[in-house]
């Protein structure tokens, strides 16, 4: 018989090969991205694969939205060409320029907190209606 502990730890272990196989393809992206850099280029194409040896199926449409993310976040300008095709540019900062803030909208990936922002975000717009 399955108990409620066990179904907790599956759901625990399917979560971290998720993250950690998220996390191999973007080291594999990051890769690519110091390659292109190496030889002097600032424009990288990248397929993201439909699987990895040594990691179970997963989403690819969930894989492509966290590498977006985390480019994002890194900087990066991320071009989404097909579903799972993406152009990666970037340009160099001089000194004096300062990183642009990036919004993000956060009700793609429905968690409490981001339903919170969302709640709060249409009750600020309603007040400002007449």
């Amino acid at each position: 018989m399955i108990s409620v502990d066990e179904i907790s730890r599956i759901r625990e272990k399917r979560t971290r090969f998720r993250k950690e196989l998220y996390t191999k393809i973007y080291e594999q992206v990051s890769r690519k991205i110091r390659n292109t850099v190496d030889v002097g280029g600032n424009t990288v194409v990248v397929l993201i694969p439909a699987f990895v040896l040594g990691f179970p199926s997963f989403d690819r449409y969930k894989a492509t939205s966290y590498i977006i993310r985390q480019l994002g976040i890194g900087g990066f300008n991320v071009e989404i060409l097909t579903d799972f095709l993406l152009s990666i540019s970037w340009a160099t900062r001089k000194s004096g320029e300062r990183k642009k803030e990036v919004a993000h909208d956060d009700t793609d990936f429905p968690t409490l907190i981001n339903l919170k922002k969302a709640a709060n975000r249409y009750r600020g717009n309603a007040g400002n209606r007449k």
